[in-house]
């Protein structure tokens, strides 16, 4: 597809187009920097067995792994018949410990994620917290425009109705000090039961579990229609090699001349280089123009200089050479404002989106 032909397409090709962004631990850890509500800390796939006191269940077994990561550990686990019970006990303190995580009642880098997107736009998961559930249910009641979520690994926070076969939000939830549980489906008032997650086993049945199963499915549908892809703090570990190859053949499905204008952003740690970057990443950015934008803060990244209009100002610098002008930045201070303040700040934003007007100010 020529240039004149794409600009010619736009309608169709670009500005309709979506923003999807993966998370991993590294996210849910940048939106947790002084712990969740009861001060807890989340944790990542390197960590979890300290972090846990997963050590308790190990002892008096010999692993043939040297690695202390649980990934290494889990599916030695799984592959004898002798450690049955000691995976189900970790397997239920790892569910356990992650039903407990609350967000915070100040605002966390998850609000603005949430509300840096559109409802054509994607985020998907692979943590078990819900965390992110959580921020994108409150702010249900001051925006009706917010992203879809897709858990790929299951979520502690999602429970299924046997009877309507339908996902709705489980357990604990919370705004500010009001605190309420979700047990019972909301159509039928059926009772929820919680969903599977998928443990970090090498060779991983994504079918197997309805719920997970009809997640990948959704993401295969839908990833080559992202016109911006961000990475936010998932490094595709070694235990993930399937999943990334699935990731792949969806993001280049309908071939990969409609990408040549699409953008990868990776948000990573301070210090974090290219070297460190995945290759599985570098893959996938060989299917468009540019080399990968990569990020140090969340505030760095095209989510909060452009929120709610990326795929907008992407286009006025891919496809027109020019640079747009935010309408609304989010900045790091951002996260001392209360919910009225930050939706003071978006109201003309959010009040343009009302009128149907997703337009930016191009300038040289």
């Amino acid at each position: 597809m020529t240039k004149e032909q794409y600009i010619k397409e736009l309608p169709k090709w670009y500005e309709n187009r979506r923003h999807i962004v993966f998370i991993g631990a590294g996210a849910s850890i940048a939106a947790l920097p002084d712990g969740d509500y009861y001060g807890n800390r989340t944790s990542c796939m390197n960590n979890i067995i300290n972090d846990l006191n997963l050590q308790l269940f190990l002892a008096g077994i010999k692993l043939n792994s040297q690695s202390s990561n649980i990934e290494d550990i889990y599916s030695e686990l799984c592959d004898r018949e002798d450690c049955k019970e000691v995976r189900e006990k970790i397997e239920s303190a790892i569910y356990d410990y992650y039903s407990r995580i609350r967000i915070p009642n100040k605002l966390t880098i998850y609000d603005l994620l949430v509300l840096s997107l559109r409802n054509k736009d994607i985020i998907v998961s692979f943590n078990w917290d819900s965390l992110l559930l959580q921020a994108h249910m409150r702010w249900q009641q001051h925006v009706k425009d917010l992203p879809h979520l897709l858990f790929l690994h299951g979520n502690v926070g999602m429970g299924l109705c046997d009877k309507c076969r339908i996902p709705f939000p489980i357990g604990q939830f919370h705004y500010g000090d009001n605190h309420f549980y979700l047990n019972d489906c909301p159509k039928c008032h059926g009772e929820l039961r919680p969903l599977k997650l998928l443990y970090p086993v090498k060779h991983k049945d994504y079918n197997k579990e309805p719920f997970i199963k009809s997640q990948w499915e959704y993401l295969k549908n839908i990833l080559n229609e992202g016109a911006i892809t961000t990475i936010f703090g998932y490094k595709a570990p070694n235990s993930d090699v399937e999943a990334m190859q699935i990731i792949k053949d969806a993001f280049v499905k309908f071939g990969t001349d409609s990408r040549q204008y699409d953008d990868i952003e990776i948000i990573e740690r301070p210090g974090f280089s290219y070297n460190d970057l995945s290759e599985s990443w570098w893959q996938l950015s060989d299917n468009t123009s540019h080399t990968p934008q990569l990020c140090h803060s969340f505030f760095e990244s095209k989510l909060a200089i452009y929120p709610r209009r990326t795929i907008e100002a992407a286009k006025i610098y891919n496809i027109e050479g020019l640079f747009a002008r935010p309408i609304c930045q989010f900045k790091e201070e951002d996260l001392y404002f209360n919910s009225d303040e930050l939706m003071k700040k978006m109201a003309e934003l959010l009040g343009r989106e009302k009128m149907n007007d997703y337009s930016l100010e191009a300038h040289m």
